[in-house]
């Protein structure tokens, strides 16, 4: 049988090129996972080929074990039949409708049929009128589309998602130190942050045209089980049974603050002992921050892709004079500065004046490391400038210092390799704290979402915020449901002074 088996598929290496094989184990129905019946008494089809060794189907019961419901001693099968009532979960038990199961597709190695929400071989079944209520959307898609009228949106999401609507223009972006008077009162942008509701699956936001920019809107998935940590402190969870905790480790600041606050610190960076510029290969432009302005926080969602991201702008003086490199990997904001060999023509001759940087990206973990993934689109350097007489320095000195700075935010770039490894350290950190590995990180207008466990299956699920399931209870509740607030955002977002 092995040898007819392999022969068959032979003339079949050339779908092999298109990506999958013919002969792979299949669940043929359903192709997406999940299945809409009239009511519990309705027949239920569930079908397979080439299974390997006996195919089974199980049932989630109701009582939390899996029972089998159908064994096919010779592989693949074809199962339609009503589902017993026991593997029926309904709001109201014993009723008919408004019901849902969870069946468990397998044969021989192992479960079959691609799920990446709830694990392979997971299957539900939903009565047309059920409302899901607590977990994943166990019937149909999550998705977030454009209405086609200004500021509208259509939204399908679940009790893991939150939908968040925002506008940020970034005013006074092109100044090289913070702006003051009325200017400083200005408002750069607002942020709304709904939750799902299961009695409106599908929610159609319309907001019309904002002041300034464009609205975007992003799908957030906070995970099974995660820990929230505010941008600002006055944000935090009170009820949350581990924000007691964070705020002995942070020092009673959100995360922000947090950010500006080692942004702020003005512990000198080593000293260099050799004082022969000839020699100084890797010395760098002259670049001290700007003590009198705080550095500036933003959160915002990219207008090209909708996906959250969060910006610094920082303020310094900068010159031909020659400075150190810092000595503290939260001192990045000191290590972007521009690094070039062509600075000694300028040595001395370009006095200190005013710049600015503003970069934008996204905090990631992959394979539990964090990092910082900056947006190159998003760099902004505005330079004070110097007299018409300062030829060289207008001409020469200013474009090559901007150019220097973009290149330390390229991927291996100085800046952006200080800006990874302190939020390599951030994760790790946070993860001593948690006695958990860090997942993912998800970003809303008010915090961050560290997800410790991304669906129930995970050995992490029961500890943070979690929410229910079919097949089991969180062990805390639900501390971090969103509502609707709006978030106004000033022309300098979140600063320290």
């Amino acid at each position: 049988m092995g040898r007819v088996f392999v022969k068959a598929c032979l003339p079949l290496f050339a779908i092999l090129i298109a990506g999958a094989s013919s002969c792979d184990p299949k669940l043929v129905s359903p192709k997406n996972g999940h299945l809409v019946v009239d009511n519990v008494l309705s027949p239920v089809l569930i079908q397979t080929s080439r299974l390997r060794g006996a195919g089974r189907l199980e049932g989630l019961r109701t009582s939390g074990t899996w029972g089998l419901l159908h064994f096919e001693p010779d592989g693949a099968f074809t199962f339609r039949e009503p589902l017993p009532s026991d593997v029926w979960h309904c709001s109201d038990p014993g009723a008919t409708e408004g019901c849902v199961a969870r069946l468990r597709v397998a044969h021989d190695p192992g479960p079959i049929g691609p799920n990446p929400v709830f694990g392979t071989g997971i299957v539900h079944v939903c009565t047309e009128n059920y409302v899901q209520r607590q977990g994943r959307r166990h019937c149909g898609l999550r998705s977030l589309e454009t209405t086609g009228e200004p500021g509208g949106f259509s939204w399908e999401g679940d009790a893991w998602n939150r939908l968040v609507v925002g506008s940020h223009a970034f005013g006074h972006v092109d100044a090289d130190s913070p702006p003051s008077g009325d200017a400083a009162l200005e408002s750069s942008g607002v942020f709304f942050d709904y939750r799902w509701d299961p009695e409106d699956e599908e929610a159609v936001i319309e907001l019309g045209t904002p002041a300034s920019g464009e609205w975007v809107a992003y799908s957030m998935d906070i995970g099974a089980c995660s820990f929230f940590i505010p941008w600002e402190w006055e944000h935090r969870l009170e009820d949350a049974s581990y924000t007691a905790g964070l705020g002995a480790a942070l020092g009673n600041v959100g995360l922000a603050e947090r950010f500006l606050d080692e942004m702020i610190d003005t512990t000198e960076p080593q000293s260099q002992t050799e004082v022969n510029a000839m020699l100084w290969v890797d010395a760098v432009v002259g670049i001290e921050p700007n003590t009198s302005a705080s550095p500036e926080f933003h959160y915002r969602l990219s207008a090209e892709t909708g996906a959250p991201q969060i910006c610094f702008k920082q303020y310094f003086h900068a010159s031909s004079d020659i400075s150190t490199k810092p000595d503290h990997w939260y001192r990045f904001d000191q290590a972007i500065g521009a690094f070039f060999l062509e600075i000694f023509p300028f040595l001395g001759r370009c006095g200190s004046k005013n710049v600015s940087f503003r970069y934008c990206g996204t905090p990631v973990v992959e394979d539990g490391v964090g990092m910082f993934e900056v947006d190159p689109s998003s760099v902004q350097i505005a330079h004070q400038g110097y007299p018409w007489a300062k030829t060289i320095c207008n001409n020469e000195f200013v474009p090559q210092f901007i150019d220097g700075v973009r290149a330390t935010f390229e991927p291996g770039g100085e800046g952006a390799t200080q800006i990874d490894a302190g939020v390599a350290v951030l994760v790790e950190s946070l993860s001593e704290i948690l006695g958990l590995d860090v997942r993912r990180i998800e970003m809303s207008p008010r915090g961050v979402y560290l997800i410790t466990a991304e669906s129930t299956g995970d050995p992490q699920y029961g500890l943070g915020d979690c929410r229910s399931e079919l097949d089991r209870s969180p062990s805390t509740p639900g501390a971090a449901r969103a509502s609707d607030t709006g978030i106004e955002v000033g022309v300098r977002g979140l600063t320290r002074f």
